[in-house]
């Protein structure tokens, strides 16, 4: 029976072998000695007491001998409050921890995709398949979720079937431009945060309708908008059986653009009553062409008033924002015209005959 050959060059087999290996490793380490460990591929990675960070150390070293494997001592390093985890330079102290993207990665990277901009065919591939998932991860612990809309040009240009897109293109672009000019670091407290969150929730009626509703709660205060969806909106959709998917996204972007001053700096816990449109945010991006702008676009808003939003699910029948996408006011609450700026979400659209979007860093 044949192997197929991996870009590392070991056969399938060799690398189902590794993976149960450190699955079975990392169980160990978990069940039996309670370690918080974690692992991706063949890197395992934990934080630990100082107090107890030496025991520890030679606790891993010992359960990987008494396997029989071999471990580099050189690539165990001593306990430290600052190690690189996949590219990301993780710097932990007493009240809070930072995550940087180092310098030489960046320019790694920077260097990788001018290089993936000039190659063809399959070394252009090979070299995406290379990079996607870890600059991904990286970018993701830098910059939240915003980039990963991004991506997906990155992971088109690593499959088997692409021929060519230019939205492709414009992604690669924009991850060099990020790369090029974005803060490559986050600060995450370790305290958590003395303001309550407020709560946004969000819906979209469908045709034909097509109503958008957006409720916010901020302690006793409760503000309402609604609107529907123009049809120069609906038109640059991709077509499809019904929109209710995108527009439920739509929802999500009005109440931002509705209650932006108030969600600024914010933790905003956003209810949504559609599992794709839930999925798509959450993940920060959607294989769907349209769909992902939209989930980009919607980040983008978070992002620049320094939102901290979560988003979870609720049933349709507790949803405050329902009967406003329906043109009706909720069971409480003070009305707030809507904002809207539908010209600059239907530019961030793909059209056919561009292929795709921008949108500008």
């Amino acid at each position: 029976m044949s192997q197929i050959g991996r870009p590392s060059g070991l056969s399938v087999s060799a690398v189902y072998a590794w993976d149960r290996l450190g699955e079975a490793l990392t169980a160990i380490l978990r069940k039996i000695f309670l370690f918080p460990a974690s692992r991706y591929v063949d890197d395992l990675f934990m934080p630990v007491w100082a107090s107890s960070s030496s025991e520890q150390r030679a606790i891993l070293l010992e359960v990987v001998d008494i396997l029989g494997l071999v471990l580099s001592p050189a690539k165990t390093p001593l306990p430290s409050g600052s190690m690189p985890v996949l590219g990301v330079l993780v710097t932990i102290s007493r009240c809070d921890f930072r995550l940087t993207i180092e310098e030489e990665r960046l320019q790694f990277w920077r260097e990788e995709l001018a290089h993936l901009q000039r190659s063809r065919g399959p070394q252009r591939r090979a070299l995406a398949c290379r990079m996607a998932g870890r600059m991904e991860f990286a970018a993701s612990a830098a910059w939240g979720s915003a980039p990963r809309a991004r991506f997906n040009g990155l992971y088109k240009i690593a499959s088997k079937d692409f021929r060519g897109l230019p939205q492709a293109e414009l992604d690669v672009a924009w991850l060099l431009r990020l790369m090029e000019t974005a803060p490559p670091t986050t600060l995450r407290p370790f305290v958590p945060r003395a303001d309550p969150p407020i709560v946004l929730y969000t819906d979209a009626s469908g045709q034909p309708l097509n109503g958008l509703g957006a409720v916010l709660i901020d302690g006793d205060s409760i503000l309402w908008t609604g609107c529907r969806c123009p049809e120069s909106v609906i038109s640059a959709l991709s077509e499809r059986a019904t929109q209710i998917n995108p527009l439920e996204v739509c929802g999500v972007i009005l109440g931002l653009w509705a209650f932006q001053e108030l969600v600024e700096g914010r933790r905003v816990i956003v209810y949504i009553d559609n599992q794709a449109a839930l999925g798509a945010i959450r993940k920060g991006r959607s294989s769907v062409p349209d769909f992902n702008e939209l989930v980009f676009f919607a980040r983008g808003i978070c992002g620049s008033c320094n939102a901290d939003p979560v988003f979870i699910w609720v049933p349709s029948d507790l949803n405050w924002a329902d009967a406003p996408s329906r043109c009706s006011p909720p069971i409480a609450g003070s009305w707030t015209p809507p904002v809207t700026k539908w010209q600059a979400l239907c530019s961030a659209l793909p059209k056919e005959d561009r292929g795709g979007s921008r949108f500008s860093l």
